[in-house]
């Protein structure tokens, strides 16, 4: 998976490209917590010359007169690789709660003075 967009009711609240690390998105600010919410995770597994693994994408070009076998748009997808490049989502999903105040990072260095 290479591209991520969630949403929540129906609102874009946060984009991921890669899909090999975990992410997390605040959606605090989007939820309504008085009634219920819809939270949608729209996936793309389309590779380009710059995602992992690589592949291509070629259009496919209508030649006048023919007929209309492929919409307008339609591209084959292209790759290099030996193994089959699994789409969607492969992991567990967690929504957590996290406290108004809270620690989100912490560095420890132990090096002697």
């Amino acid at each position: 998976m290479n591209l991520k967009i969630q949403f929540v009711n129906d609102k874009i609240v946060g984009i991921h490209v890669g899909g090999h690390l975990p992410f997390e998105i605040d959606i605090t600010g989007h939820v309504s917590f008085d009634n219920e919410n819809r939270l949608t995770v729209a996936v793309n597994n389309t590779m380009t010359s710059n995602t992992i693994p690589p592949g291509e994408f070629r259009y496919i070009q209508r030649k006048y007169g023919e007929s209309k076998q492929y919409s307008d748009g339609f591209f084959k997808q292209t790759w290099n690789f030996d193994f089959f490049n699994y789409a969607g989502i492969l992991r567990p999903v967690y929504i957590t709660r996290k406290p108004f105040t809270y620690i989100d990072d912490i560095s420890i260095d132990a090096r002697a003075d």
